[in-house]
């Protein structure tokens, strides 16, 4: 799990003051990648980073425990993080105020630490007159670099903090290790978002396109971006992807409209690069999205990449011996809060060859797809779980076997597309409209603007004539606009 550094403050602040005192398991994850991306918020103030690992063990210690933490543990707990806000939040840093402050929260700590040896009868560390330096708790560590030992660059002197552990935990945790994202020789691509030298690794780059100031002033307000847009006169649109997006159909492809995705994290911005001059399309599996950012110069290999993760961010890489650092964006985590999620194949998620079922007839001017995907509905008095469509339109859904339900009853709809590796999900509110022996058919009367982007992109995709579908899609957008 990976926090941004305002989700982690949110999450100190929700857990400081809950009436729940009690730290089960999924308390403890959220609250160490809390304090992971705040290792980086504090990365020069070793009291503050003294303090924060004081917190870290506390967390390790209930991890151990089979038994209910006591309440004074607990309570030390949230008395740590209340100061951690505070010391975010304050403008002023003084040095000698935090020493202090250390040197009391100290104090407490090794009287906790005291009572736990205690009752394992192990004689007890640092005794209370001891100084609270930031030394006792080992908060230097060398970055891990991905090249060999011989090639790692001298001047590479990075350094990030950890959490002091005793020697069998770190064993464990370097047995534990997660694969890395990328290998030692893997090309990147240089770019700028805001202020911040990233990367981005060449394989998940469909396209990189030029882009002008009107046009980055109609996609940062609109949030999305055409790929018909990207196309030119006299060559398809297709021909210039890379991955998956380059199997698609010319007519497809076109058709589909891209969220411009923001990555979050320690130095980038709340909001586009207002000053962007070039537009990425970024893949990954089946996930799918638009980056604007600038570009810093053409693809390099990868010679040292260090883990320091903060928010969207993975850590700092180095292409060459002689380069700064720059900031590896994590395209997986990225697109699978923010980004599209289709299959290149022609085909949607679990998508049935043929219409199980259905007789009804075609009465509706609405352009049907024969798309069967799984779909939960929620009626006021019944639920209903992992049924299947027949097909789908941009109005409207018809669900096999659920029966029982009036013309005019509403309901909660959820529409759930499941690649190998991927899970996307539109919500939206629908109406009976029509019932038949082998199900019913719902009309959706209500759905956010992004499901509805989701929605026209899965009708498009998988629709014959594509075309056909511009005018009822058209006035159900217009439809939704008008509600909100």
């Amino acid at each position: 799990m990976i926090l941004s550094l305002d989700e982690s403050i949110l999450k100190l602040k929700t857990e400081i003051l809950s009436q729940d005192w009690s730290l089960s398991q999924k308390k403890i994850k959220p609250l160490q990648a809390a304090f992971a991306c705040l290792q980086n918020r504090f990365s020069t103030r070793k009291n503050a980073l003294a303090i924060l690992a004081m917190a870290d063990s506390i967390l390790l210690y209930a991890q151990k425990r089979q038994a209910p933490v006591p309440a004074e543990f607990i309570d030390f707990l949230k008395e740590t993080m209340a100061h951690l806000v505070n010391m975010h939040e304050d403008d002023k840093f003084d040095q000698n105020e935090d020493a202090e402050l250390c040197k009391r929260v100290y104090g407490k700590f090794t009287k906790l630490r005291e009572k736990a040896a205690a009752k394992k009868k192990i004689p007890p560390r640092p005794t209370e007159g001891e100084a609270a330096s930031s030394a006792d708790f080992n908060l230097c560590a060398k970055p891990i670099y991905q090249n060999n030992a011989a090639t790692e660059p001298a001047q590479a002197k990075t350094t990030r903090t950890s959490f002091a552990k005793a020697p069998e935990q770190a064993a464990v945790k370097a047995a534990d290790a997660k694969p890395l994202p990328i290998q030692p020789g893997a090309m990147l691509c240089p770019i700028t978002i805001g202020h911040l030298p990233c990367a981005i690794a060449e394989e998940d780059i469909a396209l990189i396109k030029p882009l002008s100031p009107e046009k980055r002033k109609k996609y940062i307000k609109s949030s999305q971006i055409p790929m018909n847009d990207l196309g030119g006169w006299f060559r398809r649109l297709p021909s210039q992807m890379k991955g998956p997006l380059a199997l698609l159909k010319n007519s497809k492809l076109k058709k589909l409209i891209l969220p411009l995705i923001i990555p979050r994290g320690i130095g980038l911005a709340d909001l586009p690069d207002g000053e962007a001059d070039m537009l990425v399309v970024v893949s990954k599996g089946h996930w799918h999205g638009v980056i604007l950012c600038r570009l810093a110069q053409e693809a390099a290999p990868l010679l040292s990449l260090a883990w320091a993760r903060n928010g969207d961010l993975v850590g700092p890489v180095r292409l060459e011996k002689d380069q700064n650092e720059l900031q590896l964006l994590n395209i997986s985590q990225l697109l699978e809060r923010e980004g599209f999620l289709f299959l290149p194949d022609g085909r949607s998620p679990n998508h049935a060859t043929e219409q199980e079922g259905s007789t009804m007839k075609d009465k509706r001017k609405n352009t049907r797809v024969p798309l069967q995907i799984i779909i939960n509905l929620k009626f006021p008095n019944q639920s209903y779980k992992n049924c299947k469509t027949a097909d789908l339109s941009a109005k409207g859904v018809f669900v096999l076997d659920v029966t029982g339900h009036q013309l005019g009853e509403h309901c909660r709809v959820s529409l759930h597309l499941e690649g190998s590796t991927s899970h996307l999900s539109l919500e939206m509110k629908g109406e009976v409209a029509r019932i038949e022996e082998n199900g019913l058919a719902l009309h959706f009367y209500e759905m956010d603007l992004d499901s509805f982007s989701h929605l026209k992109n899965i009708l498009y995709y998988n629709a014959e004539d594509p075309d056909a579908m511009d005018e009822e899609l058209t006035s159900q957008f217009e439809s939704l606009q008008a509600k909100d």
